[in-house]
């Protein structure tokens, strides 16, 4: 569905589809652009690991005689899914990393830090620092493979009318539930209402899954040894 169209369908819910309107076009096409990311958030549907600038980190030569192993990950990722170490020396085979926390490195192998070796194994995502840290610190020059989760990028937002969701079509339609939960919370005695608002945020988290938590997201970047629910992965 165009932007247009769902922009009309959250008006006729919101039993505003005559101007003057009690919500803006702006105000609405914000929540429309809200709501995809809302809804990515909880049902993941960008999982990507083919646009070069998000999902490939550079570890030059330049890092490898600093013994830098703390790198900046692109501001869209949520979740690092699957990391691969692919050296530029082609007689060195692609190693697929572990993904672990700075809490079990510390516990199991306290002096992790200053360890170095020609190919990395492990990485350690920093969800606080939105950073990416590779153990041990590479002596070889390579490139991060990632697999990530990630959020919209500025040329997937609802850029004008005609514009689709980035997400799959066949949930577009309940992104307006979002719209209108979020404009019953204006507070101005013809827009607010509460219990109207909560139906359709139990409408939007009926079809997307309810938001996850900062914990969740932080057992979601690591690798364990136990099953992950699937709901959760």
């Amino acid at each position: 569905m165009k932007r247009s169209d769902l922009r009309a369908l959250a008006r006729t819910k919101l039993d505003d589809a005559v101007a003057p309107y009690l919500w803006a076009d702006t105000f609405i096409n914000g929540l429309l652009d809200e709501a995809v990311q809302e809804a990515n958030l909880r049902a993941r549907f960008l999982v990507d690991s083919t646009t070069t600038e998000v999902c490939e980190i550079v570890v030059d030569q330049t890092a490898v005689d600093a013994g830098t192993t703390t790198f900046a990950l692109d501001p869209s990722i949520i979740i690092v899914r699957r990391a691969e170490f692919a050296p530029d020396d082609p007689t060195v085979q692609p190693l697929a990393m572990e993904r672990r926390s700075f809490d079990e490195l510390d516990r199991r192998y306290p002096r992790w830090r200053s360890l170095t070796g020609p190919v990395p194994y492990v990485v350690i995502q920093d969800l606080d620092a939105h950073a990416l840290t590779l153990h041990p610190s590479p002596t070889k020059t390579g490139t991060v493979k990632l697999t990530v989760w990630r959020h919209p990028l500025a040329t997937e937002m609802l850029t004008d009318d005609d514009a689709e969701p980035i997400i799959p079509a066949q949930h577009h339609r309940r992104l307006v539930e979002w719209v209108c939960s979020q404009a019953y919370t204006m507070r101005d005695p013809d827009t607010e209402d509460e219990q109207a608002s909560a139906k359709h945020l139990a409408l939007f988290d009926g079809e997307y899954g309810q938001r996850p938590t900062l914990q969740q997201l932080r057992r979601l970047a690591v690798d364990h040894e136990e099953e992950v629910q699937a709901h959760y992965y």
